[in-house]
């Protein structure tokens, strides 16, 4: 397996998995809240899938939360591929990492985001959380995930920041940096 980070503007992969972050969201009152798309999150996840030169899916896989299938609708959308989206809650809404989450809530109230933020990052940076699989667990489950629907050429995913964050973390790809939007991992085999 090889794996990089994956950038707006860098080709699409033929072959493996494309993990991206969703687009921009709104500015949310709460760290918790969901989010949509902002408007000019929309408009950048178009400009991105007209920018798509890569091939189509074979898959399409995203987290359950709004932000990310609309995401990955659009992209599908503006390409006028005919697949449809599988959602994942091991890409989000709790993710991979989150096996309790009342006790993971309980820790995060109170915290704005940028608490909320640094809370994910000290988990990606090895430390025990109360609720939350270790970081090599939790990578371990999404990546069985993510091969077991590679079948054949190229798998989208789309998910958040802390997740891709952390499986990079464990692939050995951790440059401290949360992921831009449309950006994210790509995993060849």
């Amino acid at each position: 397996m090889k794996v990089s980070s994956y950038s707006k503007g860098d080709s699409i992969p033929n072959v493996g998995i494309l993990l991206i972050r969703h687009g921009p969201k709104r500015k949310r009152i709460h760290p918790l809240e969901q989010t949509p798309l902002s408007e000019n999150g929309i408009k950048q996840v178009i400009q991105f899938a007209k920018a798509w030169d890569g091939p189509i899916p074979s898959k399409v896989l995203t987290s359950p939360i709004d932000r990310c299938a609309q995401t990955a609708s659009i992209i599908i959308e503006t390409n006028d591929w005919k697949q449809g989206v599988q959602r994942s809650r091991l890409l989000g809404d709790p993710g991979p990492f989150v096996i309790d989450s009342e006790v993971v809530s309980d820790q995060l109230k109170g915290m704005d985001e940028h608490g909320t933020m640094g809370f994910f990052r000290e988990h990606i940076d090895g430390a025990i959380k109360p609720g939350m699989a270790s970081l090599a667990e939790g990578s371990i489950v999404l990546l069985e995930e993510l091969v077991s629907t590679h079948r054949d050429g190229l798998v989208l995913a789309v998910s958040h920041d802390v997740i891709i964050s952390a499986l990079a973390a464990h692939l050995g790809i951790n440059d401290k940096e949360w992921p831009e939007p449309l950006c994210g991992l790509a995993i060849r085999f």
